[in-house]
Parts: structure tokens; C-alpha cells; sequence
């Protein structure tokens, strides 16, 4: 898929932060506003991600590389680690649209997605702390959840803004007017939550046959029940603080979801993997729609 991603990358560069984040790493914050990024803004944004791609910026290739390097390959190794299956590298890149919508400039969360992973997978709580001081450099938010996710691992152990609202991987540069539908009550990351937010989430980030399918073998065989709770915050954070938090929830049922397809026989894991066949081609089909529709292809 890294590979494969190449000949389908287009321009390099893409939509939504990616232009900040590059400069933001190649330059600081010196000339911010040629991107649309206030100079205070620039400042206080966390920099982690920032620090470590600088030695990648001197080419805008090198930079797309190292994204891909993250989201391509360091992820779904992670994803490796926690179930020992190579199809967990599968269900990553055909299951939810994390990898493909990450690479139109969430890299810091990205950052932020790979430590929470590392937090329920080291045993050493010592490192786990290390890496909870660590989140609050990679992302606004994720110093809180990665504390929420220390809280539940340990517990366990007894140690205690849409970018692209103009464009539409489905509906290309003709989104229905509908999908920009705020819906009252929710405000997250200071703007309005909208029902493209909601929807999204249901059929592209984490499509609802596979969420379904995750949570109901974490319940049932009781697999790895912290990383499902935390999968609940972020669903709950997902209308209350950022609807970016939904990206994580893949990430934390992709291990559940390959147990699940792992137990499959005869006629049920042929439908299975017909229906992931299915979500690949339309995740991967909406991404290049969705370059194509911002003038990357």
C-alpha cells in the first residue's frame, strides 16, 4: 500500500492542513499567513510532529514520504503488534478511511493516534507516563486522551473543523447542501458540528458493518475491553470536543474486528470479505474523487 499510494498520490501536496504543517516544519511559524494560519495560531499549535519532520522538509516529496511513512507503515505495524495476525494490516488499509483522509494533513493526530496505541500496548507504566507527558506535544487534545487511556489500562491491570466542506470523496465538488446540516447543540474544536460529521463516521471512517462487527466480539468474548472503552470516549469526545476524535476508533477496534473475521467459516467469512472488498473500493475510489475534486489528479 505504500508503494501503491505513490502512483496514486497525484501532486503531492494535498488538501486541508497539509500546506501548515509543512511550513510550520520547514519554516516555524515564518510566514504562516501565506497558508491561512495566523502567526499566533502557528505558535501555540503543538510541535511535536513538527520537530520530528523538519529533517524531511527539505523536498515536498521527502515530506509526503515520511507521511506515509507514519500512516503507511509505523500504524499498521502497531496494529500488527497487538494481534500477532497480518490481517490487521489488511482491515487498516480496507476497513476505514484513516489512512487516505490522514494524508490531507492530519499528521499531527496521526502522531497523536500512534502514541495511544503504545500506551495499551507497553507494560511498563514508567513508559506509559513518559509517553502521556509526551502526547501533550503532539496534539491539542490528546494529553487527555492518552490519560484516559492510561487510567483504563492500568485500571485493568489493578494499578489503580471539516477542512474540505467544499468537496466530497462521494459526491466529488457536488455535495448535497443537506450534509452541511448543523445539528444544534454541538460545537466541537469552535465550529459547528454538522451532519456530514456524523455520517462520515458511519460510512467512511469507520464503516457501520465493521463497527458493529468489533464491538459485538469485544463484548462477547470480552477481547481487549480497555481498548473498546476507549473507543467510547472518543466516540463521546467525537460530538463534544472534536469530531476528529472518531478517526481514533478505528485504530482501537481493528484488533477486535480481526479476531472476529479470524472465527469466520463457510459462507460467513465469504460475505465478510465481499463486504471488505467492497469498502476498499469505495474508500480508495473517494479518495482519488477527493483529489481530483481539490485539483490534485
Amino acid at each position: 500500500m505504500f508503494v501503491f499510494s505513490y502512483f496514486f498520490s497525484g501532486f503531492f501536496p494535498s488538501g486541508g492542513d497539509y500546506d501548515r504543517h509543512f511550513y510550520k516544519a520547514k519554516n516555524g511559524c515564518e510566514g504562516s499567513e501565506t497558508v491561512g494560519w495566523g502567526e499566533e495560531a502557528c505558535e501555540t499549535y503543538s510541535p511535536l510532529f513538527h520537530v520530528i519532520a523538519q529533517p524531511f522538509t527539505y523536498h515536498q516529496n521527502a515530506f509526503f514520504y515520511f507521511v506515509l511513512l507514519i500512516l503507511g507503515l509505523i500504524t499498521p505495524l502497531i496494529l500488527f503488534w497487538f494481534t500477532k495476525e497480518w490481517l490487521s494490516v489488511v482491515l487498516y488499509f480496507t476497513t476505514t478511511v484513516y489512512f487516505y483522509f490522514s494524508i490531507d494533513g492530519f499528521f499531527p493526530q496521526a502522531l497523536a493516534g500512534i502514541i495511544l496505541l503504545l500506551i495499551f500496548l507497553v507494560r511498563d507504566w514508567r513508559i506509559q507516563v513518559a509517553l502521556v507527558l509526551l502526547s501533550i506535544f503532539a496534539h491539542g487534545h490528546a494529553f487527555l486522551l492518552c490519560l484516559i487511556a492510561f487510567v483504563l489500562t492500568n485500571f485493568k491491570r489493578g494499578f489503580l473543523n471539516n477542512a474540505f466542506l467544499g468537496c466530497s470523496s462521494t459526491f466529488g465538488a457536488n455535495k448535497p447542501e443537506i450534509f452541511n446540516t448543523n445539528i444544534e447543540g454541538f460545537i466541537t474544536t469552535g465550529v459547528p458540528f454538522q451532519l456530514n460529521h456524523a455520517l462520515i463516521f458511519f460510512a467512511r471512517i469507520f464503516p457501520f458493518p465493521f463497527l458493529v462487527c468489533s464491538v459485538w466480539y469485544s463484548v462477547n468474548k470480552k477481547y481487549k475491553n480497555e481498548l473498546l472503552l476507549m473507543a467510547l470516549v472518543c466516540f463521546v469526545a467525537g460530538f463534544t470536543v472534536s469530531h476528529r476524535a472518531f478517526y481514533f476508533i478505528p485504530l482501537l477496534l481493528i484488533p477486535s474486528l480481526t479476531m472476529f473475521a479470524l472465527g469466520l467459516k463457510g459462507k460467513q467469512r465469504i460475505l465478510f470479505w465481499l463486504v471488505v472488498v467492497a469498502s476498499f473500493v469505495y474508500l480508495f475510489g473517494g479518495w482519488i474523487n477527493f483529489k481530483t475534486c481539490l485539483g490534485f489528479l
